[in-house]
């Protein structure tokens, strides 16, 4: 069975474009997908959850990171990824539509 994971971006009215984004993939794919990820969030230090938004602020699960351990943690979970067979679904609608 294909599982998809989708946000959103545009939503709040002060984009030109909403846009729905995400990853696709088997089962399989998934289950080897969250064994890696959680790895990263294992890491030190340990993380409950990723949200970019927050790794751009560095707040949130960010806060205390130096912007060099902030991006060395975006390329490890970037890492994870690229490491497994995801397809890349989406879809922009202009705002005025």
């Amino acid at each position: 069975m294909a599982l998809a994971f989708v946000d959103d971006s545009g939503s709040g009215g002060d984009a030109p474009y909403y846009v729905l984004a995400g990853y696709s993939a088997s089962e399989y794919v998934w289950q080897d997908f969250y064994r890696h990820w959680q790895a990263v969030l294992d890491g030190s230090p340990k993380q409950v959850y990723f949200k970019m938004r927050e790794a751009e602020s560095l707040k949130g699960q960010f806060t205390g990171f130096s912007p060099e351990q902030r991006n060395r943690r975006l390329n490890e979970f970037i890492d994870v990824v690229l490491q497994h067979d995801l397809q890349e679904p989406s879809v922009a609608i202009p705002d005025k539509d």
